[in-house]
């Protein structure tokens, strides 16, 4: 299953005024990873609103 539009807008935000620590953003890096056939994809994208850490993109 690919990533929805809507979840990839949402995830976006959340991951632009991230407040929260590394691991748990890390969290959600993974679980987006398990659960999308385009996570390759979608993390690398996403990863670009944040610079705060260098977070392991399962490349």
């Amino acid at each position: 299953m690919r990533m929805p539009d809507r979840e990839y807008n949402d995830t976006m935000r959340m991951i632009k005024d991230w407040r929260g620590t590394k691991e748990e953003l890390q969290a959600v890096y993974d679980r987006i990873y398990a659960n999308y056939d385009d996570a390759k994809e979608m993390l690398y994208r996403l990863d670009k609103y944040q610079s705060k850490w260098t977070m392991n993109l399962h490349q």
